[in-house]
């Protein structure tokens, strides 16, 4: 190969996301880390409530109403403005029909506990 190619597929280089990750936000299990991953998880799911609002072509106070809460609510859960409590979510989420499932592992336990 001719050096300017060489060079051309030096420049292509590319970088795992998970190595990006890791040296914005640290290792996995680190508590900067773990503040990452909760906070994106929270995002997912806002994003997650949204789509499935819209799909059933709810509005927020549609949803709000439904659900016995304000607008407002509804709003920062979809934004991730507050984070929100477990029970909150499965209110929502049974309230636009979604099938849930939580899987828990823990490092200590060798089995895992799935709900569905």
């Amino acid at each position: 190969m001719n050096s300017i190619v060489k060079k051309q597929q030096k420049k292509k280089a590319t970088i795992a996301f998970a190595d990006v990750e890791d040296k914005i936000f640290g290792k996995i299990g680190t508590p900067q880390r773990l503040q990452y991953d909760a906070e994106l998880n929270e995002e997912i799911i806002g994003e997650l409530i949204k789509q499935a609002r819209q799909k059933q072509n709810l509005t927020q106070q549609e949803l709000a109403t439904k659900l016995g809460v304000h607008k407002s609510n509804i709003s920062k859960m979809e934004h991730n403005v507050k984070s929100m409590r477990i029970d909150t979510m499965m209110k929502v989420l049974n309230v636009l029909n979604a099938k849930v499932s939580i899987q828990v592992t823990l490092p200590t336990v060798k089995k895992k506990l799935k709900i569905a």
